[in-house]
């Protein structure tokens, strides 16, 4: 495999105090002005290393040294930490064979550093290497960061809709941060984007509400369940509050009940 060269991260305004005041939170969403700077310092992968966290943060500081032994976390903290690791590295791991042909009982994709199963025609829609997540990982990532800035209001629908905007304008979250090969090939664009969500991003830059009214009650798909797992890892010990944000969250991209519950 090609090797990537460390990138350094994109943060927020210098000298902020709080995780709200570093993230890229707009009252007005997207404005004219803002995207036409954004579109000049990299256009649609302007965001593709930006991080909530800075480097020297000490809630970074304090989970790499629990990540470098992890008897250190606690329980609560070991699973959600495998919860969302295990959304990511499962949407990484299926990728190639997203849209391909069901196949009951075949067992050709084995590991991960199968590239063989990567470099089949017909499979990989997006290019991806192995280990390169698609828009479901990107978007539980955007879900994740929202959650952590607003934890005293439990969920910003606002918030969280501006990231899913940022991810797929601007590369908010995507895989392709840290991969110097891929802008010689296809540029660092976000990669995944399906309809219904599609038509959410559309309707919430023209008309900025805090639920999407694209589609109608019929309109579920299964992309706002995949994209849940921080929910679950946020609200661990309130169940109430937790089903609450599952169904709320599912609300910014799809109208149906469906899916939210």
């Amino acid at each position: 495999m090609p090797k990537t060269r460390k990138r350094k991260r994109r943060v927020g305004p210098e000298g902020s105090k709080t995780l709200k005041d570093r993230v890229m939170t707009f009252p007005d969403g997207v404005g004219k002005k803002l995207r036409a700077k954004m579109e000049r310092s990299g256009g649609w992968e302007s965001l593709c290393t930006y991080s909530i966290l800075r480097d020297d943060d000490p809630d970074l500081k304090e989970l790499r040294l629990k990540m470098e032994s992890p008897s250190k976390l606690s329980r609560q903290e070991s699973r959600a930490m495998g919860c969302l690791l295990g959304n990511v590295l499962g949407d990484a791991l299926g990728s190639p064979l997203e849209f391909s042909d069901v196949r009951y009982g075949s067992t050709e994709l084995k590991e991960m550093g199968q590239e063989s199963v990567w470099e089949k025609v017909g499979y990989n829609r997006f290019a991806l290497k192995p280990g390169q997540w698609t828009d479901d990982a990107a978007m539980a990532l955007c879900l994740a960061d929202s959650l952590l800035v607003h934890q005293s209001a439990h969920f910003d629908s606002y918030d969280l809709r501006l990231r899913f905007v940022n991810w797929w304008d601007f590369g908010y979250n995507n895989a392709f941060g840290y991969d110097d090969d891929r802008p010689k090939r296809f540029g660092r664009r976000s990669v995944g984007l399906g309809g219904n969500i599609g038509a959410s991003l559309d309707e919430f830059k023209q008309k900025r509400t805090p639920y999407t009214t694209s589609g109608d009650k019929e309109t579920s798909g299964n992309g706002s369940v995949m994209r849940n797992g921080g929910v679950p890892a946020r609200f661990w010990s309130d169940l109430e509050t937790g089903m609450a944000v599952a169904w709320k969250q599912s609300k910014t991209t799809h109208q149906g009940d469906e899916a939210a519950e």
